[in-house]
């Protein structure tokens, strides 16, 4: 492991301009923004703008475009589904899981964020951009064992969440065509919506496409917007006769719920690379969770108080008022095929860096990384780090940073176990539909046809419609 280590330092050196070679650079560079006037100085600022300097060289973004990116990866489905969350834990409780939670992923992003600069500091080739910082971060910390592990979970996670983010966006894409009596067949819907994302995924990192992220954003907040104005339309009709749920044990079911909603941590290592200042990277963990906590709060306290416990899967489906239903989805559709650039990114950048491809054109761990890399001891004859036992990280970790670890991987292994097992009964409950390449195969009478817009009713009979609409769920 030092040999490796100590021949892998010495590339980076080696790799690295010397100062002469830095100079001659930037004289380059100034005498061509002398020649060029002002045409080049405006041409240098839309570069710098775009995450790049005029020599070529990435700059990255700021600090707060960083932590809209954060917002753009966290929320999202999660909007839909956070007050169902309140549905099953009452309202207290939801609004005291939801800030735990919060405070929980605002941790370990944090330790994350001090985890790369270290890493920049003790290694000079992760001050270039590096297409796979997570599973550097574990190789460096914990070993090539932990490297794999996280490659195994970091990208089936990711690859799983953007398979998501595809069907949800195309099925909602289908039943707004559907309200409209055009009847698209949903898989060759699901290729289209894979197909016209296709081309933007190629782009390298989040400075190349920050646009895509702040438009996913912008319908965020239109999504949220809409569902206001819905969930307002029908306080009159739904308020007085909705039922709320008693705190039970019943209740810790939502905390899967809320687990999926803050997780994202998986691309925020890939966001800090790609920073100007990658140091700021904190502040933006910050403000993007206070920015997620005040979109996610409002809307799921305001939904719970008016439809109880009446919502099911989506907070939109009980939305009574359908044009205003029907933005709502079509925004969250938009985001969530946005999204899918941000949330595919970092597997993108490994198979480029697994097949060689020329650079041109979770919770749990953070806190392993954090603790094991400041752990580790520099040995000064051989010029290198040495990585520490577990026995070394438990002696030379302070008490309350080990405490604090140790609550929060307790409670993000909960969350997981109550995650899988209600997927799992989710899966185990429902019928199952035949697959999109198995359905050419089947008689047109096996297959199922999306019928027009439902939604669910309000009141404890779920029976109460203002205009007299069918009601059920989609």
């Amino acid at each position: 492991m030092r040999s490796e280590t100590e021949s892998t330092e010495n590339e980076s050196m080696e790799t690295l301009l010397s100062p002469e070679e830095s100079g001659q650079e930037n004289g380059k560079h100034q005498r061509t923004t002398k020649t060029d006037g002002t045409t080049a100085k405006i041409w240098e600022n839309f570069k710098i703008h775009s995450g790049m300097s005029s020599s070529g060289h990435q700059v990255g973004i700021n600090w707060f475009m960083a932590s809209i990116i954060i917002l753009g990866d966290l929320v999202g489905a999660g909007i839909v589904a956070m007050p169902v969350a309140f549905a099953q834990t009452g309202f207290l409780l939801g609004i005291l899981f939801m800030m735990i939670i919060c405070a929980i992923f605002v941790t370990t992003g944090w330790l994350l964020a001090e985890t790369w600069e270290i890493m920049r500091e003790r290694w000079p080739e992760y001050r270039k951009h590096c297409r796979k910082p997570f599973p550097e971060m574990a190789l460096r910390s914990m070993g090539k064992q932990l490297e794999i592990i996280t490659k195994t979970t970091v990208y089936s996670t990711l690859f799983g969440a953007t398979v998501v983010y595809m069907l949800l966006s195309s099925k909602i894409i289908q039943k707004f065509l559907a309200n409209f009596k055009v009847n698209f067949n949903f898989c060759l819907l699901l290729i289209l919506v894979t197909v016209s994302i296709l081309p933007i995924t190629f782009l390298k990192s989040p400075a190349d496409f920050w646009w895509a992220i702040l438009i996913a954003v912008v319908c965020t907040i239109i999504t949220i917007v809409m569902i206001f104005v819905g969930i307002s339309l029908d306080f009159n009709a739904c308020y007085y006769e909705a039922q709320y749920s008693d705190i039970s044990i019943n209740s810790i079911l939502g905390l899967g719920i809320f687990l999926f909603a803050f997780n994202g941590h998986q691309v925020f290592p890939t966001v800090q690379n790609d920073m100007r200042n990658p140091a700021d990277f904190k502040k933006s963990i910050l403000v993007g969770f206070i920015f997620v906590a005040l979109l996610y709060m409002p809307l799921s306290a305001y939904a719970f108080l008016v439809y109880g416990m009446s919502m099911a899967n989506s907070v939109t489906d009980s939305v009574q008022t359908a044009w205003i239903r029907h933005v709502a989805d079509l925004s969250l559709a938009i985001h969530c095929i946005l999204a899918i650039i941000i949330t595919v990114n970092p597997i993108n950048l490994q198979l480029e860096d697994t097949f060689d491809v020329p650079r041109s054109g979770c919770v749990i761990l953070p806190t392993l990384y954090n603790i094991y890399i400041k752990a580790a001891t520099y040995d000064k004859e051989n010029d290198i780090w040495i990585m520490p036992t577990f026995r070394e990280v438990l002696k030379r970790t302070p008490k309350m940073l080990l405490s604090i670890a140790v609550v929060i991987n307790v409670i993000t292994a909960i969350c997981s176990v109550i995650a899988t097992v209600l997927s799992v009964k989710e899966i185990l409950g429902v019928r199952l539909i035949p697959p999109c390449y198995v359905l050419p195969f089947l008689s047109r009478k096996n297959r199922t046809q999306l019928g027009a817009d439902v939604f669910n009713c309000c009141g404890v009979f779920m029976n109460i419609s203002k205009f007299n609409d069918p009601c059920g769920a989609r």
